[in-house]
């Protein structure tokens, strides 16, 4: 689900990375 789709639109790290898992939380974050 959290893709680079989802973080582009927040404008946060591309969720491109192996681990996803800061990433992912950053968007929740922001979401």
């Amino acid at each position: 689900m959290l893709r680079i789709g989802p973080s582009r639109q927040r404008g946060t790290k591309p969720q491109v990375e192996p681990e996803g898992g800061d990433n992912a939380a950053g968007l929740i974050r922001q979401a």
